[in-house]
């Protein structure tokens, strides 16, 4: 797998050798196949994670974890009615350009740079995850394997650009679902088939698919997956210029949305099998847990331990495990790596050296490819001091930006009240609020909700071999070497001892907020964003409708079938853009400003052509 993704580059740097342009080093010349860069775009951020961490939380949490998967189909709506005609419409590199044409550069460069920290974090985490995976099915170390990993996805990705990453990842999207699926596969077979996993799960108190309750300290339900993923996802694949690059690949807003949409299917297959083989691992594991019996240290190791378990006699399947674990993982290093390249290039370098030679941009945006690359591969270490399971882990941290990042857009796009400084109140408001609950979890004692809703585990089947592992589990050991991921920091606990976690019981209203899921810290970055963002700007002074630029703007609601006065209304004020071209005038750093008093200027205007709206904006 790793030899083939550096033959890709090597082959795409060699045939592209006389094309030495940004525009198709970091686009393809914007002219990508959709159905490729769909797959690509679905293994951005489904990577190795999918197949180890996804397993663990479902074992952990029963069948609840399914509705990850389904919570994904909401992005791909929002996504190809709004973001991607406005993308096509602006035409802009870094969908940051976006806040710098809205309110100004210095929206741009703060959102950037969040967006920069926070998916190199995100890397980071993947590429740790495979190497963990190694380190459990092979001889080779975790510390050597995330240098192994880190380093090919770097040089690949530097020389082969934008190319190499699709390419890649469409082959590697049929590696990552061949070994999901025979996990799967065998997995039901060795425990009796799907009744018997059924039975094992409801044994075990995992049947919780059908989880309503409303509490939102319940870690996992269904309004805490569906709602706080649908807003992770939407954040991810809407505002992520990892996304919005390959959106911007496609010639056309049509290829863009099935695009999206091609993503969107495996995505949720994805990751609902990966739900489904955390419960064959239940089922093939009950009653001897292997963290609590010491096989192995993390949960997030479980699918590796059952890879090696069941495939011991079969040679070459722990190899197709392990190669669609790294297929994962090299296409989310790649795509972040050239995404938050051009980022780099396009937000921080080129507004402060507008003039610079396609060919030293080219030879940048490498050069900072290799210093992405190495930056993760130095955070991939301090990943395992974190604590926690690796999902509890993303999605705080994506909560705690993401959710914010999201407001920001949204309120440049449907609200034309918001102004510069009730924007740079809201993206720092929210991350704020978030990090102060997340940084409250932690430092707090789990309620008795939160230790409750967690499914027990055991070891009273474990078989007493002299020497093995499992002989002489006493309950303390229990209680030393067992894990509750309810909070970030990886807390002892014993399914036969619960009162030895000193549960919290909330009475003030901060220590009810500190117990609300992890889930929902991207709902509540947005949350207080969006308000205290739109609050700031009617405090300061909002902007007029009428003077705001329409090709800036879309309606949340507009259709040609609805009344005139419907669609004035979600226009809130804001014009027209004219039926067959649009004025935008570009400023000298290539990002696009509409000017209405400077109309008769022809140096500063670019026309373009207006592609008919369908059904819906």
């Amino acid at each position: 797998m790793l030899l083939l993704a550096l033959l890709i580059g090597f082959y795409y740097a060699y045939k592209d050798r006389k094309k030495s342009t940004t525009e198709n080093y970091y686009f393809g010349d914007s002219n990508l196949s959709p159905i490729p860069v769909g797959l690509s775009m679905a293994l951005t951020f489904v990577s190795s994670i999918t197949v180890l961490a996804y397993p663990a939380h479902a074992y952990l949490y029963g069948t609840v974890i399914m509705w990850f998967g389904i919570s994904t189909l909401v992005q791909a709506l929002i996504a190809c009615l709004y973001y991607i005609p406005l993308l096509h419409r602006l035409k802009i590199k870094s969908i940051n350009q976006y806040l710098e044409m809205r309110f100004n550069g210095r929206m741009k460069v703060l959102n950037s740079f969040i967006l920069v920290v926070n998916m190199v974090f995100y890397m980071a985490i993947t590429v740790f995850l495979t190497g963990l995976c190694l380190d459990a099915v092979s001889p080779i170390k975790l510390n050597v394997g995330i240098i192994v990993t880190s380093a090919t996805c770097t040089l690949y990705t530097t020389l082969g650009g934008m190319k190499a990453v699709i390419w890649t990842d469409t082959f590697q999207a049929f590696v990552l679902l061949a070994g999901s699926l025979a996990v799967f596969i065998k997995g039901i077979l060795m425990v009796g088939g799907i009744g018997n996993v059924q039975e094992a799960i409801v044994r075990g108190e995992r049947n919780t698919f059908w989880e309503f309750d409303l509490d939102p300290t319940i870690p996992h339900s269904f309004w805490t997956i569906f709602i706080g993923g649908a807003f992770a996802w939407c954040g991810t694949m809407c505002t992520n210029q990892a996304i919005t690059q390959r959106y911007l690949s496609c010639k056309s807003v049509k290829d863009a949305r099935v695009a999206s949409l091609t993503s969107a299917i495996p995505i949720c297959f994805l990751l609902i099998l990966a739900a489904l083989n955390g419960c064959v691992i239940y089922a093939y594991y009950e009653g001897c847990d292997p963290v609590l019996s010491k096989r192995i240290r993390l949960p997030d190791q479980l699918t590796s331990l059952m890879v090696l378990d069941i495939f011991h006699d079969i040679p070459g399947m722990a190899g197709l495990f392990i190669s669609s674990a790294y297929s994962g993982m090299l296409s989310t290093v790649s795509s972040g790596i050239n995404s938050m390249a051009v980022l780099i290039l396009e937000d921080f370098i080129l507004p402060c050296k507008p003039h610079l030679t396609q060919s030293i941009r080219l030879k940048l945006s490498k050069f900072v490819s290799f210093l992405l690359g190495s930056l993760t591969a130095g955070i991939a270490f301090v990943v395992p001091f974190l604590g926690s399971t690796v999902i509890k882990i993303i999605f705080s941290f994506v909560g705690i930006f993401v959710g914010s990042m999201t407001a920001v857009f949204t309120m440049g796009i449907f609200f034309p009240w918001a102004n510069t400084v009730g924007a740079f109140a809201g993206l720092l408001s929210g991350p704020s609020v978030a990090f102060w609950v997340f940084i409250g979890s932690v430092m707090q004692s789990p309620s008795s909700k939160v230790i409750h809703s967690m499914p027990p585990r055991s070891i009273e089947m474990c078989p007493i071999i002299p020497g093995s592992p499992h002989l002489n589990v006493s309950t303390s050991s229990l209680e030393e070497h067992s894990y509750v991921y309810s909070t970030s920091v990886v807390t002892t606990w014993s399914a036969y001892n619960m009162a030895a976690l000193s549960p919290t019981t909330s009475h003030g209203t901060f220590d009810y907020l500190y117990s609300i899921s992890y889930m929902y810290l991207g709902v509540l970055g947005f949350l207080v964003s969006l308000f205290v963002g739109l609050l700031v700007s009617f405090i300061t002074g909002p902007s007029n409708p009428k003077s705001m630029d329409p090709v800036l703007f879309l309606p949340l609601v507009d259709n040609e079938h609805l009344p005139e006065k419907i669609r004035k209304f979600f226009r809130f004020g804001v014009p027209d853009i004219p039926p067959h071209s649009r004025s935008i005038s570009k400023s000298l750093n290539g990002s696009h400003k509409f000017n209405q008093d400077e109309k008769k200027l022809p140096e500063t205007l670019l026309l373009v052509k207006v592609e008919e709206l369908e059904s819906v904006v």
